[in-house]
């Protein structure tokens, strides 16, 4: 009877965290996921296992996809720090571990230079999934592979601005070193559900699990991580603060049940005299995440990196700022040039204040390695309709202005012109009058 009401809370618990995604309300989102139409992709929720014997992470990966259309593709990018194995998944690892955790009386809580070329590793399908790994260099050169590989497979190009979002990001991630990218080609229908699991395996010297990259969405979503570890993590309160994850359990957990859950993870964990449970969650706007889970290889010990990302203002000469006219409606494109490839911009909206457009950006430079090579960052702004007779467009960064361009419609333009040259003309046809007068009266003396 104790087995059987232990199964039923597991399964209770289970549920509730799948239903915690279903209930949440989203919004436009294309997060890891690139869609390939103009449509929004939702990711309500993600589930992770994450088991790290100090060398080696077995990381068991769901996440809830939706579209507003019947059905469409996507492609989902994980960034990674080294060479996975891609395997086939099961949701029986979220499903063990739930129900061991519910079986368990719960705390009272817890103390809170590379190359440019990109080089194909692995194609496979599995299952569902049609799984390519990449080693990158550059960004741009992932970007342009993405059309390639999607018009390779007959369908689209991904989305520009999903696209452009995702390349701005993993510049990001490659300045870090993460230079193996998992790219899944999935269907998404209109149905709200979890794609089937993924198992990625690969070297690492700390325990990894990428947030940042799931900021590409927008919108409510629901993060839950079983982390299993070869001995009790003391995750501080910096690395939880940062992450915003929050403690839900920790306890050593029977190895009987690393084998019930993937005997990949049990595998893992052989040697080791006490593997831990800690559950760690989010809920709540995914453009709060900052920062990826990371554990160095002493375990309890948070990685807390030298290298960081810090404010960074150009000056008006590294910005560039052009006004260009497209069916009625004024487009700001903007262009900064920075000495290398470390650097990423938050773009921010325009805000209009009569005969005045404020473009409020942020910027920051990563202090760690990046890649040397001179970078042009842009971006375009659709202003909308401008007032014909003229305005002032000023961009800011961190709050400074840095650049300004006097706007004009090119409508109006040439009546101004016109209206300017008059002064002139009217002063040349008086010149060319008293020319005249002064000859007649020079032919009167003569005679």
């Amino acid at each position: 009877m104790v087995d059987l009401r232990v199964k039923v809370l597991g399964l209770l618990f289970f549920c509730l965290l799948s239903l915690s995604a279903l209930s949440t309300p989203v919004a436009s989102a294309d997060r890891g996921a690139i869609p390939l139409e103009p449509t929004s992709i939702y990711e309500a929720g993600q589930k992770a296992v994450v088991a790290w014997n100090g060398s080696r992470e077995v990381l068991i990966l769901s996440v809830d996809l939706k579209t507003v259309k019947e059905k469409t593709w996507a492609l989902e990018v994980l960034p990674l720090p080294s060479m996975p194995a891609v395997e086939k998944g099961s949701e029986k690892a979220f499903q063990v571990l739930s129900d061991y955790f519910v079986a368990q009386k719960l705390p009272t809580g817890l103390k809170a230079e590379r190359e440019k070329k990109l080089e194909i590793l692995f194609h496979r399908q599995i299952g569902l999934h049609d799984v390519t790994v990449a080693k990158v260099g550059s960004a741009g050169e992932f970007a342009s592979w993405l059309k390639d590989f999607t018009s390779s497979h007959g369908l689209p190009e991904p989305a520009p601005e999903g696209l452009e979002k995702a390349a701005r990001l993993i510049e990001s991630y490659l300045a870090r070193g993460y230079s193996y990218y998992a790219v899944d080609l999935v269907e998404v229908s209109g149905e709200l559900g979890s794609v089937e699991p993924l198992v990625y395996s690969f070297n690492t010297d700390h325990a990894y699990f990428p947030l940042e990259i799931s900021t590409l969405a927008r919108g409510e979503t629901s993060i839950t991580i079983f982390l299993l570890t070869a001995g009790r993590p003391e995750i501080s309160g910096e690395t939880l603060k940062k992450t915003r994850l929050s403690p839900l359990f920790e306890n050593p957990i029977p190895r009987s049940l690393l084998g019930e859950a993937d005997p990949r993870i049990a595998s893992l964990f052989k040697g080791s005299a006490e593997t831990w449970l800690t559950i760690l969650s989010y809920k709540g706007d995914i453009s709060r995440l900052r920062g990826d889970l990371v554990l160095n290889a002493t375990v309890g010990t948070p990685v807390i990196p030298s290298e960081k990302w810090v404010p960074y203002t150009p000056s008006s000469k590294q910005v560039k700022l052009e006004a260009l006219e497209a069916e009625g409606e004024t487009r700001l494109k903007v262009s900064v040039v920075v000495p290398h490839g470390g650097f990423r911009v938050f773009w921010g909206e325009p805000v209009r204040d009569g005969s005045l457009v404020r473009v409020e950006a942020k910027m920051e430079r990563w202090t760690g390695p990046a890649i040397q090579v001179i970078t042009t960052l842009t971006h375009t702004y659709n202003l909308g309709k401008l007032p014909p007779e003229g305005c002032t467009i000023v961009f800011k960064v961190n709050g400074q202005p840095v650049a300004s361009l006097g706007y004009q419609s090119e409508s109006v333009k040439p009546a101004v012109e016109e209206a300017a040259m008059f002064p002139l003309m009217l002063l040349a046809a008086v010149a060319a009058a008293a020319f005249a007068l002064a000859g007649l009266k020079q032919r009167r003396v003569g005679v």
